[in-house]
């Protein structure tokens, strides 16, 4: 239902912002949003890939040789591992790193802080804070249907928190998911012209896609419902 997408989608947000709250916070990573950012979304996608059965003991042998899935931000060396595999199967700068050189990279995170792992792994397998309650409940979503526009909406939120004396000169403000998705089916609404499920979407300030994900599957809907068919990939 709804309420139940809403009720998912508030806690993914709520851990997800504070595992990047937390990121951002430390001495590894201070001033470093973007290396935050990716860190918290080459995470999630490795648990996208867990839960999809896309990284298995046969596409990537080494990380199951010794761990479970679930341990690829543990350390740095299993940082290391896990996004060079990222980085090898998903090429074209797959949210890019500050560093070219994983490895240096993440054991200069280790020595500075140890504890961006511990956080990045509360994406993977357990709760922020150790709240058991909240890690039952963590565990028991399948991140195979977690929209990927979540990562988007971290994003502006933090982008707003960092940056929001220069907001009105650089037009960087966070909007929350109930308002985009409320104009959008306002837009939606107002469509006399053309069959709803053929509508073109025009974004002129798209930024992280806040607008552009719910339009797009609005769009899917309405193919659907016009065709009566399941609009395929």
């Amino acid at each position: 239902t709804e309420a139940v997408q809403k009720a998912v989608h508030q806690v993914l947000f709520d851990v997800l912002t504070e595992v990047t709250s937390a990121l951002i916070s430390s001495p590894a990573l201070k001033n470093k949003l973007d290396d935050a950012i990716s860190l918290v979304g080459r995470a999630l996608f490795t648990r996208f890939l867990i839960d999809r059965q896309i990284i298995n003991r046969k596409t990537f042998p080494n990380l199951y040789a010794k761990n479970q899935p679930e341990s690829c931000f543990d350390n740095a060396e299993l940082a290391t591992a896990t996004c060079e595999w990222l980085d090898d199967k998903f090429n074209g700068e797959l949210l890019p790193l500050s560093s070219d050189n994983l490895s240096s990279y993440f054991r200069a995170l280790a020595k500075s802080d140890r504890g961006v792992f511990r956080h990045l792994a509360n994406i993977l397998h357990r709760a922020p804070g150790g709240q058991t309650s909240f890690e039952i409940y963590w565990n028991t979503i399948n991140f195979a249907h977690v929209p990927i526009g979540l990562l988007s909406q971290v994003y502006e939120h933090y982008a707003h928190e960092l940056f929001s004396k220069g907001a009105e000169q650089e037009s960087i403000y966070y909007t929350p998911r109930f308002i985009a998705e409320l104009m959008v089916n306002e837009a939606f609404a107002g469509i006399q012209t053309v069959p709803v499920d053929r509508a073109r979407i025009l974004d002129p300030a798209a930024g992280a896609g806040i607008f552009l994900v719910p339009c797009f599957r609005r769009l899917v809907a309405e193919r659907w419902k016009a065709t009566n068919s399941r609009p395929d990939t």
